[in-house]
């Protein structure tokens, strides 16, 4: 198991060190100095903190599901502009889509199953 002190940490994920420490602090790791050893327990606790901190609802890896998906999708064309005396110039289009879809909960879902089925029958 490697171990890796704070100061040597902040420097590897690029955060100052104070900042690494505060947050260590608020994940309930025990770290008082920059010279302070951290294990590999240690940054996995500081790393589920920070993903429920930030609402991060992404799939982890122990097989938890996540409700948003994001789509992105990009396409480039490229359009040819014809100037004055044969002179013709290309220009690159790119269009940029961005789509988040939201998995709606058990409840949400039996609640606009009943309603429906309640609009059928009436």
């Amino acid at each position: 198991m490697s171990t890796i002190t704070v100061q040597e940490f902040a420097t590897e994920v690029k955060i100052p060190a104070d900042l690494l420490l505060t947050q260590l602090k608020e994940a309930g790791v025990k770290a008082s100095s920059v010279e302070s050893v951290l294990s590999e327990d240690d940054k996995r606790a500081l790393l589920n903190h920070l993903q429920t901190k930030r609402g991060a609802n992404k799939p982890t890896l122990s097989g938890g599901e996540g409700k948003r998906i994001t789509l992105k999708r990009k396409t480039t064309t490229e359009l040819k502009l014809g100037g004055g005396r044969g002179a013709s110039k290309t220009v690159s289009i790119e269009v940029r889509k961005k789509r988040t879809l939201v998995k709606p909960d058990a409840e949400a879902l039996a609640k606009a199953k009943l309603e429906a089925e309640a609009a059928e029958a009436a």
